[in-house]
Parts: structure tokens; C-alpha cells; sequence
């Protein structure tokens, strides 16, 4: 006699394999499995890591900024190595003035749905 939940990913049906397999950002599990998730949830998904993943760079770069001046206050003010600093911490602190410019072109596109449109072929 076999028993009755003995069902493995092999005898999956392809429906379940479509169902199951399709991992959409901002979902819960619960939503995946009940394939829920809709174009909005998708978005908000998007959103949401294009923000996150924006203010984690710009606090690695401001921390970067930081521990450089830390250095910067240890030397000798009028040597090479404390212009050298202070040049670099301008370059951390200008490079996030980008980022956030390309944040918003990031969310334009989300809204927009571009990446929706561009799965389609």
C-alpha cells in the first residue's frame, strides 16, 4: 500500500512546478505558494530593494568618508598623505550625489513598468 503524502519534486505536476517555481521580490512565501502576487506586489518589491539598496551604499560611502578623515586627523596636515585623504573623502562624498540620481531614473522605470514590458519578450 503507498502511502497517501508521499509526493516528491519529481512527481510534481507542471503546474505546480510553475506555481512553485516562480519567485517574485516582495512576496511573502505564503503568497508564493498561493500565487497571489500580483504586478502591484512585484513593484512594491522593486521599490523597496532599489531604496534599500540605495541607502546601504550611501552609508557604506559616508562611513568610508568618515574613516578616512579619522586617518586624516592622525597625520601631519601639510604632508601628501593628509591632501591624498581629504581628496579621497571628496570622491566618497561626491559619488553619492550619482546614486541618488540614478535611484530616481531606478523608480521612474519601476512606475513606468519598463522591466514588466521587457519580460514579455
Amino acid at each position: 500500500m503507498k502511502p497517501k503524502n508521499t509526493e516528491s519534486g519529481a512527481e510534481r505536476t507542471a503546474a505546480d512546478r510553475m506555481v512553485t517555481d516562480q519567485t517574485v521580490e516582495g512576496c511573502t512565501a505564503a503568497d508564493r505558494a498561493c500565487a497571489d502576487c500580483t504586478a502591484a506586489d512585484r513593484k512594491k518589491g522593486r521599490r523597496k530593494s532599489a531604496i534599500q539598496s540605495a541607502v546601504l551604499f550611501t552609508a557604506m560611502h559616508l562611513a568610508a568618508a568618515g574613516l578616512l578623515l579619522w586617518v586624516r586627523a592622525g597625520l601631519d596636515p601639510a604632508g601628501f598623505p593628509a591632501k591624498l585623504t581629504l581628496v579621497l573623502t571628496g570622491f566618497e562624498l561626491v559619488s553619492v550625489i550619482p546614486l541618488w540620481f540614478s535611484l530616481k531614473a531606478r523608480l521612474k522605470e519601476i512606475e513606468g513598468g519598463e522591466e514588466d514590458a521587457a519580460a514579455q519578450y
